[in-house]
């Protein structure tokens, strides 16, 4: 069982053998903010005052206080989290993956300059430069790693005051002659890149 499926539901840690202590730890801190949804205590459950009679028959969620082990345990699970989203790919698995084929050249670059083109307030201002093809991977929010073929470009383009914005970064993903994914710099916030990816036709954006 994975690390995350055993708070799926919240369900009661005592008829939960499946998870490690330290998360049914977490779960039973949990359990203080939501009614048990167990099936084994389900029948007994108490709505009102949101115990679990199967296993903390006793606390109330207007009496829950947390110790030092408790906020240790949360903690490392959020960080944990945060950086399971943001470590790359080992050497390994990055040598061992499937890009799928190589697009031409002139498919990834027109792709791209099309995506930008489109999204530009003055199109014919632009000033594209185009890095060469390369194995790389990406990542849409917490999805699992994608591997494909990247096109970097830089793009210079008119604002609306009719000055040059300066030169900004896109990077176009390909497995084939397919587009699979397509990042960008947060300007707005900072935080790196944002992408998007796309399965059977459908975009998921940040």
């Amino acid at each position: 069982m994975r690390f995350l499926d055993c708070f799926r539901g919240l369900s009661c840690p005592i008829h939960d053998s499946g998870c490690p202590a330290s998360t049914q730890r977490v779960k039973q801190v949990l359990k203080c903010w939501v009614p048990c949804s167990c099936a084994a205590c389900a029948g007994s459950n108490n709505h009102k005052t949101r115990r679990c009679p199967a296993y903390n028959s006793g606390m109330k969620h207007t009496s829950f206080r947390l110790n030092a082990t408790t906020i240790f345990l949360l903690a490392s699970f959020c960080i944990a989290i945060v950086f399971a989203g943001c470590a790359a790919p080992s050497a390994q698995r990055l040598e061992d993956a499937d890009y799928g084929v190589k697009p031409s050249r002139e498919f990834a670059e027109s792709t791209a300059r099309k995506w930008i083109l489109e999204r530009l307030r003055d199109p014919e201002s632009a000033r594209i430069t185009y890095e060469p093809l390369e194995k790389s991977w990406f990542q849409y929010k917490l999805s699992p790693f994608r591997y494909a073929w990247k096109l970097e470009i830089s793009v210079n383009a008119k604002n609306g005051y009719g000055g040059y914005t300066g030169s900004e970064p896109y990077r176009f993903y390909f497995r084939g002659n397919e587009l699979v994914g397509r990042c960008w710099v947060d300007k707005k916030y900072g935080t790196g890149w944002n992408c998007s990816e796309q399965h059977d036709g459908d975009w998921g954006d940040n």
